[in-house]
């Protein structure tokens, strides 16, 4: 009698234990000893990929899913600051980056709402909110000087096609912008945006847009932006303000610039700084930085311009 009652005092402490455990706060570079939590995770929870550890991207990991990631198109390389949007108060973010105007990446769900628009923005719940609308596409060279208009479902099957070296940004179509805020009103209702680093009386523009793996928009410039990764991963290169930006071909791919032209920089003297976004990762541009970007995956995001 005893004995059983000892047992289940010993199995009723392990469920809570076990109950108490939260996998979305874990993280790969927490110390954690395998003493005590080998014995309560499985296997394959033990080390996760990257952005199942991102508590903003931590739902329906495998439903809908946006594919096509590039290994090659990716570096650990980063020399943007990077800092968890717990530690980031508005204070820091306005002392530290908005007033001397230096780029940070946010981590983290910004406002605890875009969670929502995440599970909205999966493969098949836009095609099934979206699927028959039509949408405006640009050419995915310096000034997007080119539209057209196709369906919804068309332009994410042309998706699925990786970006081809042999093309060019010009002959690129690319979905950013141009958005039927009226038409796509759900989805962008559902948008949070990064209200509190915002001043009073700033306000905000959003761009929806999503793109094929190998596709991004060469150097350019514009005012303030925060923009964010909801899918897929969006490498950035910055460069400060100054008259000239990077050596690159306006009218030339993203792709073609990473092949050849990126080798061949001394990316410190042209002060040049990268850094890949993730799933859940927000970027904020100061005013006039040149920057450039590229699709790592099948890549779903949004920016807000102030």
């Amino acid at each position: 009698m005893i004995t059983s009652l000892y047992v289940s005092v010993l199995l009723l402490l392990l469920f809570v234990v076990i109950g108490t455990v939260n996998p979305t706060v874990l993280s790969c570079s927490q110390s954690v000893g395998p003493t005590h939590w080998d014995r309560i995770i499985p296997p394959w929870w033990r080390d996760p990929p990257r952005y199942l550890t991102t508590p903003a991207v931590w739902m329906d990991s495998e439903a809908g899913v946006w594919t096509e990631f590039d290994a090659s198109l990716y570096s650990p390389k980063c020399n943007i600051p990077r800092i968890p949007v717990t530690d980031l108060s508005p204070t820091v973010f306005f002392s530290h980056y908005q007033e001397p105007q230096l780029p940070v990446i946010i981590v983290g769900d910004l406002n605890n709402g875009t969670q929502l628009f995440r599970r909205m923005t999966t493969k098949d719940s836009l095609l099934s909110l979206f699927e028959a609308t039509t949408i405006t596409l640009s050419t995915a060279n310096k000034n997007s000087y080119e539209k057209r208009t196709v369906r919804f479902d068309e332009y994410v099957k042309a998706m699925e096609e990786v970006q081809r070296a042999d093309v060019t940004g010009a002959d690129t179509m690319y979905h950013f912008g141009n958005n039927n805020h009226q038409e796509w009103s759900e989805l962008f209702d559902a948008y949070v945006p990064p209200r509190q680093y915002l001043k009073e009386g700033q306000h905000i523009s959003y761009s929806f847009g999503l793109a094929g793996s190998g596709t991004g928009v060469p150097f350019h410039t514009h005012g303030p932006v925060f923009a964010d990764v909801q899918w897929g991963m969006k490498r950035w290169f910055l460069k400060a303000p100054s008259r000239e930006g990077p050596p690159s071909d306006p009218d030339a791919s993203m792709l073609t610039w990473l092949r050849e032209v990126y080798p061949t920089l001394d990316l410190e003297r042209e002060g040049i700084v990268e850094c890949v976004c993730h799933p859940g990762d927000t970027i904020y541009i100061p005013p006039l930085w040149h920057h450039a970007t590229l699709n790592i995956g099948q890549t779903v995001f949004m920016s807000s311009f102030v």
